[in-house]
């Protein structure tokens, strides 16, 4: 089945088609199929809006399923700059090398540690029929002092995953931590989910998908609630709060997920509900590092 995707961005198809291939997916550009493509005007306040506004556009003027991204670098020491306007950062629309040296610049001075971001994609695929399914991935990390590997595209070379910049990364290692891929992943559980072609999700496929979802998340954060901080009292009372925190959204999973197997639902309200899911662990994902940060800054670690 061929899927447009509203790019002129070979590497972005290229990595679109790496993780939707499996499902039978075949990717092409505007141009590979043949159709020219009205080029919208991203006037979204979010990335959400933005996914939707060219997905939307695709699909009613080529009349195939349309997918579409919006994605950027959102850095906290710039309130979460640039955000949305990551691609035309320095003014001129997809220049890298100058989004580049604008962020440094913007960034000149502030210390490792406090040069946290993440980069946060949104995929939406608007079909025929006018259905869509919406999904989103995110990708924590730091800014680097300077640009490091050939890799990669945007902001690659000085976003850093540990000791290594996305643009030191090989493309395989690039998908697994991602926030395209992410994001992608998460858009190809729920397109999986969506043509399925019965009317509804049998009980035991949505309890085996489920269940196996929400244990392996319960595992990582049951570690992370276990790991101390430090011996400090006010670190010790951090990590508390946290695993009170995380107990209280792994709950609410549970409860999420005791709807999605015990009931009858439709493949949509199964996506809807299973981003729900996955909504309440990010949550829990978020706490964590937020605690880990303060942590870090107050110089208890």
């Amino acid at each position: 089945m061929d899927f447009l995707i509203a790019t002129h961005n070979m590497k972005k198809r290229n990595e679109l088609a790496r993780i939707l291939e499996p499902l039978g997916i075949n990717v092409l550009t505007a141009e590979q199929a043949g159709i020219e493509l009205t080029d919208v005007e991203e006037t979204g306040e979010t990335f959400e809006e933005n996914a939707r506004l060219k997905a939307v556009s695709g699909c009613r003027e080529s009349g195939m399923p349309c997918v579409a991204d919006d994605s950027g670098l959102c850095v906290d020491a710039l309130g979460g700059a640039p955000g949305v306007y990551s691609a035309r950062f320095a003014g001129e629309h997809g220049n890298d090398a100058l989004n580049i040296e604008k962020l440094l610049k913007e960034l000149a001075g502030v210390p490792e540690g406090k040069r946290t971001a993440r980069f946060v994609s949104s995929v939406c695929c608007a079909f025929p029929d006018g259905s869509e399914i919406t999904s989103r991935g995110t990708c924590e990390g730091e800014i680097g002092f300077a640009p490091r590997g050939n890799g990669g595209f945007g902001y690659d070379p000085v976003f850093m995953v540990g000791e290594k910049s996305f643009g030191e990364l090989s493309p395989e290692e690039k998908d697994k931590l991602s926030h395209r891929g992410n994001a992608l992943r998460a858009f190809a559980e729920n397109l999986a989910y969506v043509r399925l072609t019965e009317t509804t999700v049998p009980k035991a496929v949505r309890y085996t998908l489920v269940s196996k979802s929400l244990n392996s998340s319960k595992a990582v954060l049951s570690h992370l609630c276990s790991t101390p901080l430090s011996s400090s009292e006010s670190t010790a009372s951090s990590a508390q709060s946290f695993s009170a925190v995380c107990e209280e959204h792994l709950q609410k999973a549970t409860i999420i997920s005791a709807t999605l197997c015990e009931n009858t639902l439709s493949p949509r309200a199964f996506c809807v509900l299973h981003e729900a899911v996955r909504a309440v662990i990010s949550s829990c994902s978020s706490v964590a590092r937020l605690i880990r940060i303060s942590v870090f800054s107050s110089g208890e670690r």
